[in-house]
């Protein structure tokens, strides 16, 4: 049985930080190109930044056997791109 997790900040709900995270509203979007193995860590610090700054759009990035990389938009999983 996995441990309960805070919907919000990702954290298990013993290490939830919710009540300390700012929200910044600003009118910047930020794009962060984010390996998806890097997704999968528990110390992932970009859904962390997702809490604190609503404007981000993450592309997953995904390096194939051929050497080259290729990225999905997390909004739009149709979206492929050669970085």
């Amino acid at each position: 049985m996995s441990r309960p997790r805070c919907l919000r900040c990702q954290y298990l709900q013993l290490q939830c930080i919710c009540d300390l995270i700012p929200i910044v509203e600003q009118p910047v979007e930020i794009i962060i190109l984010q390996h998806e193995k890097e997704a999968k860590h528990a110390k992932n610090t970009v859904k962390l930044l997702q809490v604190v700054w609503p404007k981000i759009r993450v592309i997953s990035v995904n390096e194939e056997k051929t050497g080259k990389n290729r990225c999905s938009d997390k909004r739009n999983n149709d979206n492929f791109c050669q970085v």
